[in-house]
């Protein structure tokens, strides 16, 4: 298992959640353009009389403004990884001053206080004790919510975004090489 809580890691997977949100965002709008000109085809061929052409040009650019859809969706998934990412990075930060501020506070109540009066220093070594399990306790809790955010929500949006595409996801293996000088396969090859 990563580290998802390593700061570079971290930022490497935010810049990539970037990158890869933006590639979305332009897939979806070139999908977006091609069904646009095949809607324009569609009645341009129902102009003509054809209007079984123009059905199958109508069903293709919805079957493209579905998939735009569908990597606008990837797009935001990502985008709300990259959301959860920081706000776990700001979690940490505040349990790396606790934990500091706990370090800080067992060295007082550890040190010697010398000759000042005893209600003095009991009183300054409780209030040192009690701050140091105080910030224990919120490094933890910090710490915990963070590790939740980035495991549970922001690596579970990042798989969800790359599902079922090649080289994006993180199920099955990538596509297979298509041999470009094969003959086509007749059961894939639409009738003309």
């Amino acid at each position: 298992m990563v580290d998802e809580t390593d700061p570079e890691l971290d930022q490497a997977s935010r810049d990539q959640d970037r990158h890869d949100a933006q590639g979305f965002r332009l897939d979806a709008t070139s999908l977006r353009g091609e069904a646009e000109h095949d809607r324009s085809e569609a009645a341009e061929l129902r102009s003509m009389g054809l209007a079984p052409d123009a059905d199958r040009y109508t069903k293709e650019a919805a079957t493209l403004e579905k998939r735009a859809d569908d990597f606008d969706h990837r797009a935001e998934l990502l985008d709300d990884a990259v959301k959860h990412r920081e706000d776990a990075r700001r979690a940490l930060d505040v349990a790396d001053r606790a934990g500091a501020r706990a370090t800080d506070a067992e060295t007082r109540a550890a040190a010697p206080q010398g000759d000042q009066d005893m209600v003095d220093y009991t009183a300054a070594q409780a209030a040192a004790i009690a701050e140091a399990k105080a910030m224990h306790e919120m490094h933890d809790t910090y710490q915990t919510g963070a590790k939740a955010e980035l495991e549970f929500a922001a690596v579970s949006e990042e798989v969800e975004a790359r599902s079922g595409l090649p080289y994006r996801g993180t199920d099955g293996p990538p596509a297979t090489i298509v041999d470009p000088f094969a003959p086509p396969d007749p059961a894939t090859t639409p009738d003309p």
